[in-house]
């Protein structure tokens, strides 16, 4: 057992000389043989040492866990830090979660104050093959590489090792048996009331049977996923940066190009788009969702969309794909109630930008669709801003007839969502005048001619990359 837990280390680089080192100690075997392995090894290491330990109460033998883990730490002089978690009800998180966060939060506590460099826990290979096959069973963040129990991680002045992952259950009670090791029994372990116990006591002992090195296999398949899949995501965030474009209320994805690239970074771009949108929101996704992303990209309709948790939507918008956040889209402007401008100059703000309105008086210059001349003459006041309604119709400069502003919209391939907020100028008649950047009615001042106009200006908002 040592000679593989000090390969495993030395691979990983696991213990730089002059680290001092925490040890998370419950008072099981896993953990006590854990302190028992540093501390005998202390000197060849390099390190100092130092243990930790929670007492939840949850059960009977929590103050002889402690005593036990004391007693260890105080004949060895390892300082030695406890502490009772008091833990609180929350209905909406298991009372197994709740402690978890409360016995890391005083583990990140102690290694601020004595500057700790490192955090050892005792997980080993056993834990290692329950947790992937927990995770397939369930299904888990797959595009995002978090496969199995990692070597090591950041955590909190430093990281958190995992120094046992090469070494199975059953290694590890005959080094404690062999150096004459305390520890307690944990009962809840025999329990058939959660998943693991039952993966342990059910699934473990049949793998071990058809090989009992199964953990080294499952150990190294952990390290190589997470290794190939952080390779994968570094690629798939050039992806990102050349085929999105963020904006205002989320972000736009330009297919073409996004086809460009392999299926394996194409889902990981989504992922990252989704994992963008939801950190924001503090939600959460799964792959179900990517998956529909990817139904909008093959499907045939231009204009199809679909609803994801906690209010983000993705739509298709001909060749492009938007994720908007519904929360902070700025077409969430449509939803506003119509204004009304009787007094000029004024100014009002639409999702497309700032819709200025000032008297004009002399020739109309040649003009774009930013910016629209109307002759007093053939306007009735007050004006209105306004989303537009179901039936709504212009009636174009230089043709004949009427047309739907939602077929202008339609032929303009305006995105569907982006329609029901888009602004349109009517008059007090309800005559549609004009629908920035879009059509303007058959009453706009021609370039060149004389009169007094009301000039009507976009100033439109600048996108953010």
């Amino acid at each position: 057992m040592k000679r593989k837990i000090e390969a495993f280390a030395a691979r990983h680089g696991m213990f730089p000389q002059g680290s001092s080192v925490l040890v998370a100690v419950s008072g099981g075997v896993d953990s006590m043989a854990l302190l028992h392995y540093l501390f005998s090894r202390r000197d060849e290491y390099g390190i100092t040492l130092m243990a930790v330990h929670c007492n939840h109460g949850l059960r009977k033998e929590a103050e002889e866990d402690e005593k036990l883990v004391k007693r260890f730490c105080a004949e060895r002089d390892i300082p030695f830090f406890t502490k009772y978690l008091d833990l609180p009800k929350d209905e909406g998180k298991s009372i197994q979660s709740i402690s978890r966060e409360m016995r890391y939060d005083f583990f990140s506590v102690i290694m601020k104050r004595e500057k700790s460099d490192i955090l050892a826990t005792a997980h080993h290979g056993d834990d290692q093959i329950e947790t992937i096959l927990m995770q397939q069973m369930r299904g888990f963040d797959y595009y995002g590489g978090q496969m199995g129990i990692p070597v090591e991680r950041s955590f909190s002045r430093g990281k958190l090792l995992r120094p046992f992952l090469p070494v199975t259950k059953q290694e590890i009670m005959a080094y404690a048996q062999t150096h004459a090791v305390p520890w307690g029994e944990d009962e809840s372990n025999r329990k058939d009331d959660y998943t693991r116990n039952r993966v342990r006591k059910q699934l473990l002992p049949t793998l071990k049977q058809e090989n009992h090195e199964v953990h080294a296999h499952f150990q190294k398949l952990a390290e190589d996923f997470r290794g190939d899949a952080a390779y994968l995501t570094q690629q798939a965030e050039k992806v990102l940066s050349e085929t999105v474009v963020q904006t205002e209320g989320g972000y736009v994805l330009q297919l073409p190009r996004f086809r460009k690239a392999p299926i394996a970074l194409q889902r990981r771009t989504i992922h990252l788009l989704l994992t963008y949108l939801y950190h924001q929101k503090h939600g959460q996704f799964s792959r179900i969702h990517i998956e529909e992303c990817f139904e909008l990209i093959s499907g045939t309709h231009p204009s199809a969309q679909r609803s994801l948790p906690n209010r983000i939507k993705v739509y298709r918008n001909y060749e492009q794909l938007c994720f908007t956040d519904a929360e902070r889209a700025s077409y969430d402007d449509g939803q506003r109630p119509m204004q009304v401008v009787s007094d000029l100059p004024a100014k009002v703000e639409t999702g497309l930008g700032t819709l200025v309105f000032e008297p004009f008086k002399g020739t109309v210059p040649s003009h774009d669709d930013t910016s629209f001349y109307c002759p007093l003459s053939k306007l009735h006041l007050p004006l209105s801003v306004r989303a537009r309604h179901p039936g709504d119709a212009i009636r174009p400069l230089g043709l004949d007839g009427t047309q739907k502003l939602k077929q202008v919209m339609i032929d303009a391939k305006v995105p569907r969502p982006e329609r029901e907020w888009w602004p349109v100028i009517t008059d007090a008649t309800g005559v549609v005048l004009w629908a920035p950047l879009l059509k303007k009615s058959e009453v706009a001042g021609r370039a060149g001619e004389q009169d007094n106009y009301v000039r009507m200006q976009l100033v439109k908002k600048e996108a953010h990359t």
